[in-house]
């Protein structure tokens, strides 16, 4: 501002009068014709003009930060879902090997093999093989809320 003022200053009065106007123009186009009529010489336009400049300023940074903010929460909700995704996906992997596994050793069992050998295939320990086969005696002793059977009793028939 400082500096259109001084090359200003060196200007005639033709000049200084164009440049009035089109600050007065400017001045209307932004709801501000009361400051129109304060304009009467180089340093109050100077002092409109940077007013003006720094209003403008002003809005454009809180423009720039609700701009800023919205991306900010978009990158984040993006990276929270593909963290979330990674995560379920890791426990869905980790349950459908148990699953797998406890299926193996069921088989195995169900085959004849005795527990230390569905141990050493399924590289398991005896305890973590017997807590899967007593997982399966259980659910057959559990009562359909239903019917009020069980599954040992729905299977000898």
């Amino acid at each position: 501002v400082s500096i259109l003022t001084g090359m200003l200053k060196g200007e005639g009065a033709r000049e200084l009068r164009l440049f009035s106007n089109w600050v007065a123009a400017y001045l209307k186009n932004t709801g501000a014709e009361k400051e129109i009529e304060k304009i009467r010489d180089i340093e109050e336009v100077r002092t409109m003009w940077a007013t003006a400049v720094e209003e403008y300023g002003n809005k454009i940074r809180r423009e720039a930060e609700t701009i800023g903010r919205k991306q900010g929460e978009e990158i984040g909700e993006k990276r929270g879902e593909k963290r979330g995704e990674k995560r379920g996906e890791k426990r869905g992997e980790k349950r459908g090997e148990k699953k797998t596994l406890a299926q193996i050793v069921r088989r195995a069992d169900k085959a004849g093999f005795d527990r230390e050998s569905i141990a050493k295939i399924a590289g398991l320990s005896i305890k973590d093989v017997d807590a899967i086969l007593a997982e399966d005696e259980s659910s057959l002793n559990e009562k359909c809320p239903r019917y009020g059977t069980t599954k040992r009793s729905r299977r000898k028939k």
